[in-house]
């Protein structure tokens, strides 16, 4: 009820079943888990979705100059900043930090799993702000594009921590607003987990995010290392994959996989220059043998 139900009634009034409960069953019996793949944070390009009408339009992302997302033209950024930035995916993004958004998408996943409690997981992606090319590594520096800057959230901001949100030109207490946003997110988070395993105890979160995680923290202020260390997620998944971290930076089933050692090949060392008393050229006294000396060592990515 709380999601838009067009796509799912379209297939059940066609059909006449529930596609999620026949994949559910069929799944099941074939011995796999299902996990619901949701898009907490965007709205792909619906400006009819369902959540606008209940908590009204300032619950979509305003950029720094007061700019909503449904004003952008063709969901990419307007001029002048439209000539040197762009949107990394466009389209309408929510605001974590608006008021009542984070309880109302956890009432939503929560009535998911109500509904089918046979669920394996439930899967968050688009659990971050929106990424803006070039990369800015959040506001306090006052270069690059970045959102979350609507009139209510601001006054949040300025309700909860005594201090004025940057806007606009101004850097006012840019690396207390850049740790609030974070903050929010991260609280979205803990709201959906809740919700979601007092419906169903043993469901599994997990989360779509970036591999580099001081870039996913300091430009999407996703902080995905913490939401694994408190439990949030039970496991994350790595959305760079033609760029995987060093080992150690992902969780061990995150791992990236590593290349095999190049095999040994055999080169031949220099001849030794010959020793002061050496014999004339000519001579019968037979030279040295040049010896082999074998490398070996890891294979090199030269992709």
């Amino acid at each position: 009820d709380r999601a838009d139900p067009t796509p799912y009634r379209t297939v059940r009034d066609a059909q006449g079943l529930d596609p999620l409960a026949l994949l559910l069953e069929r799944a099941h019996a074939a011995g796999l888990r299902v996990h619901a793949w949701v898009n907490v944070l965007s709205l792909t390009r619906n400006r009819d979705a369902p959540i606008l009408e209940r908590l009204g339009p300032d619950i979509v992302l305003a950029d720094r100059r007061g700019r909503s997302l449904l004003d952008y033209p063709g969901f990419e950024v307007p001029p002048p900043e439209g000539r040197y930035y762009r949107m990394g995916t466009p389209g309408l993004y929510l605001d974590a930090a608006a008021p009542g958004l984070a309880e109302e998408l956890a009432a939503t996943y929560a009535e998911l799993l109500a509904r089918y409690p046979t669920l394996d997981g439930l899967h968050l992606d688009y659990i971050r702000y929106p990424d803006v090319l070039p990369y800015a590594p959040g506001s306090r520096f006052g270069v690059g594009l970045d959102f979350g800057y609507g009139d209510a959230t601001r006054e949040r901001f300025a309700e909860e921590t005594g201090r004025r949100a940057p806007f606009g030109d101004s850097l006012a207490n840019a690396t207390l607003w850049d740790d609030w946003r974070r903050e929010k997110l991260t609280g979205l988070v803990t709201a959906i987990a809740d919700a979601a395993r007092r419906v169903q105890p043993r469901v599994e979160l997990s989360a779509a995010v970036w591999a580099y995680a001081d870039r996913a923290y300091l430009v999407l202020g996703q902080d995905w290392r913490r939401w694994l260390e408190d439990g949030l997620l039970d496991f994350a998944v790595n959305v760079q994959g033609d760029a995987p971290p060093p080992a150690g930076a992902m969780p061990p089933m995150l791992e990236p996989l590593t290349l095999p050692a190049a095999p040994p090949c055999a080169v031949p060392a220099a001849p030794p220059e010959p020793p002061p008393d050496a014999p004339a050229p000519g001579s019968t006294t037979m030279a040295p043998v040049p010896t082999l000396n074998v490398i070996s060592g890891p294979a090199v990515d030269t992709s």
